[in-house]
């Protein structure tokens, strides 16, 4: 059908931090890469009430329409996901932003085939408060930019 699917790993994390304004339009601080405890957090954002961790996921698997990650397992990810549970239980924002590097997905869903201590980790850090949020992408042989929200089906 031609459509074109980016496969840049550097490039949902550009994206995400050009939407963080959109996201979080009183943002006073915004710092990628930062830590807390044991794990590194794509994003730290403080606006005038909230100290928030962002985690950013580029998804590029899509199985008949269906946006699907990971599309291998991913120890790394799910540790990513107990780490921000314990940030939500602890009162920080907390978010994981699917970034879907393709446009006109029905949905995300996790992958439970291929990594389901992702998904269990997924479902569980939606129970605890942590947003889970998937945006698709507008994708150009050049350019990537976030376009349109998309159901999240845990």
């Amino acid at each position: 059908d031609g459509e074109i699917i980016n496969i840049d790993s550097i490039a949902p994390n550009k994206v995400a931090g050009e939407y963080i304004k959109t996201l979080f339009p009183g943002a006073k601080l915004v710092k990628p890469e930062t830590f807390f405890e044991k794990s590194r957090f794509d994003f730290y954002i403080e606006d005038n009430f909230d100290k928030i961790f962002l985690e950013v996921k580029g998804v590029t698997l899509n199985v008949e329409g269906q946006a699907r990650f990971p599309d291998a397992p991913t120890e790394r990810g799910t540790k990513h996901l107990r780490g921000l549970t314990e940030l939500a239980r602890s009162g920080f924002g907390a978010y994981v932003l699917f970034v879907i590097q393709m446009a006109d997905v029905k949905y995300l869903h996790p992958n439970d085939v291929t990594a389901p201590d992702f998904g269990t980790a997924l479902r569980e850090a939606a129970a605890a408060g942590v947003q889970v949020l998937a945006m698709d992408c507008a994708v150009t042989p050049d350019t990537m930019e976030i376009r349109l929200p998309v159901l999240v089906k845990l």
